[in-house]
């Protein structure tokens, strides 16, 4: 009833002149223009920072790393970064990007704040995915010769993609979500 209730008061301001226009008088009238096209940078961005750094660092993880005090440390803090509030990463990136690389306010040092905040999604659904792969897939491509990063190529990633593609549109979401 709320949802019905948000759109049947607000489709009359739903006008093309509401989506392509700037915002004029302090932002009580115009449009979101600029909202929009910054929300698509910033999602963007991020997403080519973190989506391969995610990727690569959950394959060394899961099919490289050994299993041993330090991993299961690093495994520790991915868990925990997920946790983190989005205001913590916030003063973060400023202290980091704004101030400290003097990015200064940037689309660039949002969007590195934001790939740093969505990164443990990546990394966290990308290792469950990989995970979930069963050993005999690899056992058998061994077997033929294939080498270990062959396997991970053309065995592992290939039948892990839905799972990546999850911690992916996760990230999109977050991301999306925060940039306000």
């Amino acid at each position: 009833l709320i949802v019905v209730y948000v759109v049947y008061k607000g489709a009359p301001a739903m006008t093309w002149e509401f989506f392509s226009q700037n915002p004029r008088r302090g932002g009580t009238e115009g449009g979101i223009w600029p909202a929009l096209v910054g929300t698509v940078y910033l999602i963007l961005i991020s997403l080519c920072i973190s989506a391969p750094i995610g990727v690569l660092a959950a394959v060394y993880l899961n099919e490289y790393a050994k299993e041993n005090w330090f991993t299961r440390i690093v495994n520790l803090a991915v868990v925990n970064l997920a946790g983190v509030p989005s205001i913590v990463h916030g003063l973060f990136g400023l202290g980091a990007f704004v101030y400290g690389l003097q990015f200064g306010k940037s689309i660039l040092a949002a969007s590195l704040t934001l790939a740093i905040m969505t990164l443990p999604v990546i990394i966290a659904s990308t290792k469950e995915a990989l995970a979930s792969v069963p050993m005999s897939f690899r056992e058998a491509c061994w077997n033929v010769g294939a080498s270990r990063w062959q396997t991970i190529w053309r065995i592992v990633l290939p039948n892990s993609i839905s799972g990546i593609l999850t911690g992916v549109i996760l990230q999109v979401s977050r991301a999306a979500g925060e940039t306000a």
